[in-house]
């Protein structure tokens, strides 16, 4: 996969659907997060399928009726760390490999759509991620990732 780049990368590290994150709720954190990159003229987004998701379609199906058109869909063709290397952001509710994403640099967000008190956030308890608990909070907080030095946020 060959990304210009001139655009910055946005990585968005699913999670599957559980008991605490709903078939509704997964959905409305889809097309938030497509919605919002959709309108950044210099953002690509890339999105790496948790290992334990059944339902991925989903992904494919929202990009298409949002018309989202910069954005990459991964399983396992690309290492998970050479694709974080490669990434200024990612984006991620509560799956472990937002750890990755610490290691390897990235500015971590943690999104809480439906949860605004990150209850049993291990990122949040310790304070290494931004948090978004609605699209202003998460655009606002792209926005800011991108265009300010990593020890400013």
């Amino acid at each position: 996969m060959s990304i210009d780049p001139k655009f910055h990368i946005i990585t968005y590290l699913t999670q599957s659907q559980s008991g605490r994150f709903g078939y509704q709720e997964r959905r409305n954190e889809i097309r938030t997060i497509y919605n919002i990159v959709k309108g950044m003229d210099d953002v690509f987004l890339i999105v790496k399928i948790h290992p334990t998701e059944n339902d991925t379609e989903v992904y494919g199906k929202l990009a298409e009726e949002i018309g989202l058109e910069r954005y990459a869909i991964v399983r396992n063709e690309l290492p998970l760390d050479d694709l974080l290397l490669s990434s200024k952001i990612a984006i991620t509710k509560n799956s472990t490999t937002g750890f990755n994403a610490l290691i390897a640099g990235c500015v971590l967000i943690v999104v809480g759509f439906h949860d605004k008190k990150f209850s049993n956030n291990f990122f949040m308890e310790a304070g290494v991620a931004l948090t978004a608990t609605s699209s202003e909070e998460l655009y606002n907080n792209i926005r800011k990732a991108l265009t300010e030095d990593k020890e400013e946020l």
